[in-house]
């Protein structure tokens, strides 16, 4: 009861967003949508630099009730706790379950439905990459707060657009320029 609560409360919130992803740290929507009661649920990725088409979406939608999990110790709630949630490009059609190239899970607290913790996997959810050393979840906040951090850091200006990295190449190693983005 406590997980979906605060999973309500997410779906309401609509629009999260987090940075410093993939090998270019690009900034990230997410959104996670839900019908039928809770049995058709989905979660969906896309870059917002300005020139990269990376998006994700759940290989085949998922059964919240089968995979949320709540852990009574920490007051944790998990999406993908048994058995990772595989996403495909947008592009293709399906992905070979369980080898999928990306899974995730989402983790949240039952109390405070305000930060989505992500892990990535790139091996069906077996590991997460980004529970290694060196690396970490990704903290997705409301498009809100995020504006907000952005603001913080001097990235957003006074009108509204913010400064946003892009490369010349794509593997990111060639110098960086920025552009200015608006709705900030």
């Amino acid at each position: 009861n406590h997980c979906r609560d605060a999973y309500r409360k997410i779906l309401s919130t609509g629009t999260f967003m987090y940075g410093k992803g993939g090998k270019c740290e690009d900034n990230f929507e997410v959104h996670l949508a839900c019908r039928s009661g809770y049995s058709i649920c989905s979660y969906a990725e896309k870059s917002l630099r300005p020139d990269s088409t990376f998006a994700l979406d759940t290989c085949s939608p998922f059964d919240l009730h089968e995979e949320l999990q709540y852990d009574a110790d920490t007051g944790m709630c998990t999406i993908g706790a048994n058995g990772a949630i595989n996403l495909k490009r947008k592009q293709e059609d399906a992905c070979d379950v369980p080898t999928a190239e990306y899974s995730i899970k989402v983790t949240f607290s039952s109390n405070d439905a305000s930060t989505l913790y992500i892990d990535f996997s790139d091996d069906g959810g077996e590991t997460f990459y980004t529970e290694e050393e060196g690396d970490e979840a990704r903290v997705a906040t409301p498009y809100s707060d995020f504006v907000q951090r952005k603001l913080q850091t001097g990235l957003c200006k006074g009108d509204g657009s913010f400064r946003q990295m892009l490369y010349v190449a794509d593997d990111c190693t060639l110098p960086e320029y920025y552009v200015d983005m608006i709705n900030c």
